[in-house]
């Protein structure tokens, strides 16, 4: 083998021990010991690299950690893990589709089941991988924003011909359950319960290099989720007036958000 070869092989058989055929070849490429015999020395990596990932899952998901204990949370990872083997060089991104896969993976909805469970586990998995993305990307702390004030102080035809534009580090998520309240009573040491069902509409952030979890109305998450920098607020605002909310968004509504929106760096421009 050559010596690209010969890590592809190391690499695949630490990383999926279920390949028995690489682990077969352990003699042909591995020294024994005394001690040890190639394929003894193979499983100590095999089961170290499994311990590493855990305990990223651990660190990654406390409210997932807290919510299904650390067996059936390594259980979840182990088969996610299976399916979708690490293929980043971050450890941070060893999760990237976990949550899709809890919902691929959740149970029919049977008697007995408790779909709600179920519903919030998957939205717990949701909120805790966008917080890990928003840590990640490029927030506003080197940027310069549009002063809020500036804003609430615009003619509205100039306002309404504006293309607000989100902040790079900004995540959207919509919730069947206030899974952020979770998270929150957990960091204050207070071993919450399964919250009780409530469609949640979350915009996460970061500001200041410290991570910021908002609860908006439908009707503001709706308008913030359209402002792409490419569309204008009178374009954004006929869009989620055909939805009819509540309550309708006006101008002078938009306004008085936009300006909440870049105070509280949701937005980077108008």
């Amino acid at each position: 083998m050559s010596l690209h070869q010969l890590q592809a092989w190391l690499q695949s058989a630490i990383s999926i021990p279920a390949r028995g055929d690489l682990a077969a070849q352990a003699g042909d490429h591995l020294q024994a010991t005394a001690q040890l015999g190639a394929h003894a020395r193979l499983g100590i990596y095999q089961r170290s690299y499994r311990a590493r990932l855990l305990q990223s899952f651990h660190a990654m998901f406390p409210g997932l950690l807290h919510a299904l204990g650390a067996d059936m949370l390594d259980k979840f990872a182990l088969d996610f893990l299976e399916h979708s083997p690490p293929r980043h060089h971050s450890v941070n991104r060893i999760a990237d589709g976990f949550a899709e896969h809890l919902q691929r993976t959740r149970p029919a909805s049977e008697p007995g089941i408790n779909a709600d469970w179920a519903d919030f586990i998957i939205d717990l998995a949701r909120l805790e991988t966008a917080l890990l993305g928003v840590s990640e990307a490029h927030g506003l702390e080197h940027a310069t924003t549009t002063d809020a004030a500036n804003v609430r102080e615009l003619p509205d035809e100039s306002l309404l011909q504006r293309r607000p534009r989100h902040a790079p580090c900004l995540r959207l998520l919509a919730c069947s359950h206030p899974v952020h309240d979770y998270l929150q009573a957990l960091r204050a040491d207070n071993a919450p319960g399964m919250p009780k069902p409530r469609p949640t509409w979350l915009a996460l952030t970061r500001v200041a290099w410290r991570l910021s979890t908002r609860e908006l109305a439908p009707v503001q998450w709706e308008l913030l989720a359209r402002l792409d920098g490419q569309t204008t607020v009178a374009q954004a605002l006929r869009a989620v007036a055909a939805l009819n909310p509540q309550p309708l968004p006006t101008t002078e509504l938009a306004r008085i958000w936009l300006g909440n929106f870049l105070a509280q760096g949701l937005l980077e421009s108008v």
